[in-house]
């Protein structure tokens, strides 16, 4: 071996020795925290929206032979089906919590039409040597961010698989991001990060009791109400609703960041979850809203109204060609 080849050799040696080193020292702090009961950021809270309250969705009810199982609240039930199961989960039982929004619940029908309620009803079919249980957890109007914190209560019930339909409640109800949603997308992935680490956990901790104040300024979300309340139920209509491109796109990232927030809440239980992707059928649910964008000229809106007319008058003589053809130009 040459003088140069052994300074390149031991340099690597030197170069593993420092990245080892820490490396080890983290998984052993990481290690000490998990046994003292330190839980990552990202499991417990959500940056981008709080909550005013948070009722549990499961109550614990003694039954007359002393056993105890967990039962939906009475105060849930306009949201969500009435759900019953052992508090205990007994040996050999596969726990499958469903959650998701009015898909999940089985709305306009039920839990006995959704897609979960099928699950309780063909798994013993298919499987009848695996004793199944599977619950009902979907909210109706829940989006992914009321989802993420419903998971956080079910994973103290030893849950077993997660079945998430999450999507169609985004926009459902009104709320404003703080200026987390401006920070660069690179520190916000360094961030959250970060935020999958107990040590992370304990930093903030210590420095929040050293700057209450400060960090309460600078970690301020938008807080929405315990429970579900949309744009429709505080107004009259469809006014309500309006293009935003803006917060369209905090919505869709505040919603990757809760499918992201929910697989980590699966894992932190030891438990496997499957992503179901929401059915979207554009041909036979049509908009309930259009409006033209917000610099169209008075000219432009003059000739577009005319267009829509001419086709209106050329759809109701069944001249569908005139008719698709003044909709173009429109």
């Amino acid at each position: 071996m040459t003088p140069r080849t052994r300074r390149r050799a031991q340099d690597w040696q030197t170069l593993a020795v420092a990245v080892a080193v820490p490396a080890l020292v983290f998984a052993i702090l990481e290690l000490l925290l998990a046994m003292a009961g330190i839980r990552p950021v990202l499991y417990e809270e959500d940056p981008y929206v709080g909550f005013t309250s948070y009722v549990p969705l499961f109550v614990e009810k003694t039954q007359p032979s002393g056993s105890v199982t967990l039962e939906t609240a009475q105060n849930k039930l306009r949201l969500f089906n009435a759900q019953k199961f052992p508090k205990k989960k007994a040996p050999g039982v596969y726990r499958i919590f469903c959650l998701g929004g009015s898909t999940t619940y089985g709305r306009p029908y039920d839990h006995a039409t959704s897609f979960c309620g099928w699950l309780r009803e063909l798994l013993p079919i298919v499987h009848p040597s695996r004793a199944w249980e599977v619950i009902n957890a979907g909210g109706i109007s829940y989006a992914s961010y009321r989802v993420a914190i419903l998971m956080e209560e079910v994973i103290r019930y030893r849950p077993d698989l997660f079945l998430i339909y999450s999507g169609h409640n985004e926009f459902l109800e009104d709320r404003t991001y703080s200026g987390i949603i401006a920070t660069p997308r690179a520190v916000r992935g360094l961030g959250a990060l970060a935020s999958r680490t107990r040590s992370y956990a304990l930093l903030r901790k210590a420095i929040r009791g050293l700057r209450r104040e400060a960090a309460e300024s600078d970690t301020k979300v938008f807080a929405l109400t315990g429970e579900v309340r949309t744009l429709l139920d505080t107004s009259v209509g469809p006014e309500a609703y309006s293009r935003d491109d803006a917060l369209k796109e905090r919505i869709l990232e505040h919603y990757r960041f809760n499918l992201g927030r929910m697989a980590d809440i699966a894992h932190s239980a030891g438990a496997d979850i499957v992503m179901i992707t929401p059915a979207s059928n554009v041909r036979h649910s049509s908009p309930f809203k259009s409006e033209h964008r917000a610099d169209l000229a008075e000219t432009d809106l003059e000739r577009w109204q005319s267009l829509y007319e001419k086709a209106h008058q050329a759809l109701a003589d069944d001249r569908l060609e005139e008719a698709l053809a003044r909709l173009d130009m429109a």
